[in-house]
């Protein structure tokens, strides 16, 4: 996310690009980008999923810039994406396009809320220390990949404005 706005992390490191304004906007995406190798120095294997890693990241970001929780704009989007006839993915490895940084986002809200905070950060540190995804969210969650994808759905379908 960062490398066109001001950083990125890559290989351990956190890049910051030349020229980038020290102010509130940059002050959120260096904790992004600090929870990224956060992340990264405490994985002992690629367990965690990209949408977790980015969807942690935007939750440092957006507590960083006194925000929390989905925008009205972003709930209706997020609801409009989901009822469309091809419901969007989280994606698991990879590169995250640009628009899913938002339902990355919102997924780590959605288990925060169904399941509380700390239990999140237990499923990030323990996927960060090598346990397998599905053990993980079985521990955890109680669920498999498919259950939290549909709670997850379901939760979509009833945010507010």
């Amino acid at each position: 996310m960062g490398q066109r706005y001001g950083a990125h992390h890559r290989s351990g490191r956190i890049h910051v690009n030349g020229g980038a304004r020290i102010n509130a906007y940059f002050r959120a995406l260096m904790h992004h980008e600090m929870t990224h190798a956060v992340l990264a120095h405490r994985r002992r294997n690629k367990n965690i999923p990209t949408w977790l890693n980015e969807g942690i990241a935007e939750w440092f970001d957006y507590k960083a810039r006194d925000e929390h929780g989905l925008s009205s704009t972003n709930k209706m989007l997020l609801r409009n994406a989901f009822n469309q006839s091809k419901r969007p993915q989280l994606t698991w490895k990879g590169w995250l396009p640009r628009n899913d940084y938002i339902l990355s986002y919102a997924a780590v809200l959605f288990i925060e809320d169904k399941f509380g905070r700390d239990t999140l950060w237990a499923l990030a540190r323990d996927l960060s220390n090598g346990e397998p995804l599905q053990a993980a969210f079985k521990s955890h969650l109680g669920v498999d990949r498919e259950d939290l994808l549909k709670g997850f759905r379901r939760w979509i379908g009833n945010l507010r404005n």
